[in-house]
């Protein structure tokens, strides 16, 4: 065993050559598997995770779309109204509005 300065202790690797015996192959058979089934694991969450973004930005963009088409609405109503308005004024031949009436229109 050896000691480092940070007083961990370090196990001492076997040559290269060197021979185990069952036990040790047992334990070193048994962590690689539990390593390879966490391996395993980590992997299905991360395309859970990746699964669960492509979704997400999808219907982000699904509703970016939306709002977008509900503005184009919106203007489009807002155009439709001040015509209407325009035309009820000159139908009513109203020649001097009250300065409310030609402000709220103008805005439109």
């Amino acid at each position: 065993m050896k000691k480092s300065s940070s007083k961990i202790m370090v196990k001492q690797v076997k040559g290269k050559h060197s021979k185990i015996n069952l036990d040790e192959y047992s334990e070193m058979k048994r962590k690689v598997r539990n390593l390879t089934k966490v391996n395993g694991d980590l992997q299905k969450g991360i395309k859970t995770l990746d699964a669960n973004k492509r979704n997400l930005e999808r219907a982000l963009e699904r509703e970016k779309n939306a709002s977008v088409e509900k503005i184009s609405q919106l203007v489009d109503e807002k155009g439709k109204l001040k015509k209407r308005c325009v035309r009820l004024q000159k139908k009513m031949k109203i020649s001097d509005p009250s300065p409310a009436v030609e402000t709220s229109i103008s805005h439109y």
